[in-house]
């Protein structure tokens, strides 16, 4: 946590310095993963694309194991299970009788069981088309407000019992985005112009009451130009708006079909106590629970000084807001029915109530994070993508985990525990290094599905065998999805074993800690290496990081080596072979009281027998000089 406040200089590049030192301060060893999770490991299946895919899009397919993938003039029916049974097909269809044109798939929903709603670019002037999802026939659909007319621009939508609600521009020329109600059996119904300003929209989700469908209602997220023009603000804030689904606009003389339920709030995400905040909403996930009061929205934020910040939200804060604030700017007596409030009829809504609704849509209250003082993470890490999972074991705790997606092509996977972040891993999904285009979770399989310009990788997040062979390392990994069972660490099931609270270690100590290891590994031997160190050479010892929460230490002859790190390595370079410095090597790993035999080493004289090649020797040489040298 902060531990108090710096001086800084009135100068805004400085101050801006500043608060990214301030930050520093938060970050410590719970903002680092505890194990990289290589792309060569357990748990990855791979499609990859026939050519390189620009943008793409995804959609969950009706089986599972199955994903639709929109890209460069192209749709993918990938399934994950038969790699073989996986379909390309052109887009739009005419592709196939000699269209020349580029489109990129910008809009991709499911409309029934037997149908896709699809739209693309086609150059900038899109197309949409009702498709069969056995991709035999389609339909053209009219494009206004739906489609983006560039792939690289966001403009979330959403289908919802037939309708489609959009946030795209209307136009190609101008800055409008609205959100319409643009499709569908329902009146179509749009925004008033000065509802906002100049909008950049995130994320848009659905809310459903089952017990009081009159009050369902569309969220959307958005950033938009901060009406504070002075020196040192943001230019951008961040936003949450709220329409109900029943608004049929209203009345011929007022918002006639414009919305007269829209309301907007800012969303707070940042240290109040030190007066700065995070006002650049990157992505948003909505976690929807049973009861609509429990959902939580999780917001990935970025800031002036190039940090990423989390904020978790409850739906119903935001609700609470929007039902009771004052309305910015507005002094007098609240109409009723209050503005906002979802109504049978809103076209019959009285001149007042919709007069208020046009001309004060913005809540004096902020909409503030569950967690008030600070954010639930600051990162100096640019997360860019989120999906977040429920993982419910029986007769176990249910826990949250957050997929986080990298500006370099990482996956963090973070436990959300106590109102506070535990990065159980860093999964590289790519063999090679490559941006995260789309991501998308199915939490029923519990796969993460991550794509690049090359290739889609469906990602088994309950792949625990990575973690270790041992009770204890499957312990301290603490993932919800994994328990030690069956002696070895596995998808977690009603007996495992789990401590995801803390890692508490003590249900594993009926078995002695270094004989269980043991008994673990097989063989003793299979872990002992013998090589030939040539006396007043360099050499170089080298034990694997299975953990970079545990301390790792060298130890010969009585005496404790400290490390010297390699990215995924803990190193111990002899700068010159000395008779005192043959024998036996061992590197050990320590957590939370748990002290693990990682690798042993004997060095012996040239006389010796070896296990080692002499490429291994030369390499250490050369780090060792490259060390020297630099």
């Amino acid at each position: 946590m902060v531990t108090g406040v710096k001086m800084c200089s009135p100068i805004r590049t400085e101050l801006l310095l500043c608060l990214f030192l301030l930050f520093l301060d938060a970050l410590d060893s719970k903002y680092t993963p505890r194990v990289i999770l290589p792309a060569t490991g357990e748990g990855y299946v791979r499609y990859e694309f026939p050519g390189p895919q620009e943008h793409i899009l995804f959609l969950h397919g009706q089986e599972k194991g199955t994903l639709y993938v929109g890209g460069q003039n192209k749709l993918f029916n990938i399934n994950f299970n038969s790699l073989n049974q996986s379909t390309v097909i052109p887009f739009p269809l005419e592709v196939a009788t000699g269209y020349k044109g580029r489109c990129d798939v910008t809009v991709l929903h499911r409309y029934d069981d037997s149908h896709l709603f699809v739209c693309g670019t086609d150059g900038e002037t899109p197309q949409c088309y009702m498709m069969t999802d056995t991709w035999n026939s389609s339909e053209k659909v009219s494009p206004a407000g739906i489609s983006p007319f560039s792939a690289t621009e966001k403009a979330p939508s959403l289908f919802v019992e037939g309708e489609l609600y959009s946030t795209s521009r209307l136009y190609k020329e101008g800055n409008g985005k609205d959100l319409r109600r643009s499709w569908g059996e329902k009146k179509k119904v749009w925004m008033h112009d000065k509802s906002r300003k100049d909008p950049k929209y995130i994320a848009i989700t659905s809310v459903s009451r089952k017990d009081d469908p009159l009050n369902d209602k569309i969220y959307t997220f958005f950033q938009e130009k901060n009406p504070d023009t002075s020196p040192d603000a943001d230019p951008w804030i961040s936003r949450v708006a709220q329409v109900c689904k029943v608004d049929q606009g209203g009345s011929r003389s007022i918002l006639h079909s414009m919305w007269t339920s829209f309301l907007k709030a800012r969303l707070a995400c940042g240290v109040p106590s030190e007066n700065f905040f995070y006002n650049r909403l990157q992505e948003v996930y909505v976690l929807h629970a049973e009861n609509w009061t429990d959902s939580r929205v999780y917001g990935v934020f970025s800031s002036a000084w190039n940090m990423t910040a989390i904020c978790i939200y409850s739906i119903k804060e935001i609700d609470s807001v929007f039902t009771h604030s004052q309305f910015q700017g507005y002094s007098g007596v609240i109409p009723n029915p209050r503005p906002g409030t979802c109504v049978n009829n809103s076209q019959t809504l009285k001149d007042n109530v919709l007069k208020m609704a046009k001309d004060h849509p913005e809540m004096s209250d902020w909409i503030q994070p569950i967690v008030k003082a600070a954010p639930f993470m600051i990162s100096d890490r640019h997360y860019r993508k989120i999906q977040v999972d429920r993982v419910t074991v029986p007769c176990q705790k249910s826990h949250n985990v957050l997929l986080l997606a990298t500006d370099n092509g990482l996956i963090h996977k973070v436990l959300e525990v106590n109102h506070s972040p535990f990065i159980i891993a860093e999964i590289h999904p790519f063999k090679n290094k490559s941006h995260i285009q789309s991501m998308i979770l199915d939490s029923t399989t519990k796969k993460l599905y991550v794509g690049s310009n090359y290739e889609v990788v469906e990602i088994d997040l309950q792949s625990c065998e990575q973690y270790g062979d041992g009770c204890e390392q499957c312990i301290l990994s603490r993932d919800p999805y994994c328990g030690w069972s069956n002696n070895k660490c596995a998808k977690a099931e009603c007996a495992a074993v789990q401590q995801v609270e803390d890692g508490d270690l003590s249900h594993c100590t009926q078995i002695p800690k270094y004989k269980h290891y043991l008994s673990q590994r097989g063989n003793p031997q299979d872990r002992q290496l013998k090589s030939i160190a040539p006396l007043s050479t360099p050499y170089f010892l080298s034990c694997p990081m299975t953990s970079h929460h545990a301390s790792h230490s060298w130890h010969h002859n009585n005496r404790t080596i400290d490390c010297q790190f390699s990215k995924s390595d803990c190193l111990h370079l002899i700068e010159r072979m000395t008779p005192d410095l043959y024998g036996k090597y061992q590197c050990f790993a320590e957590e939370k009281g748990y002290q693990r035999l990682v690798t042993e080493y004997t060095l012996v004289p040239r006389s010796g027998t070896t296990a080692l090649s002499s490429k291994v020797q030369f390499l250490g040489t050369i780090i060792l000089l490259m060390g020297l040298i630099l």
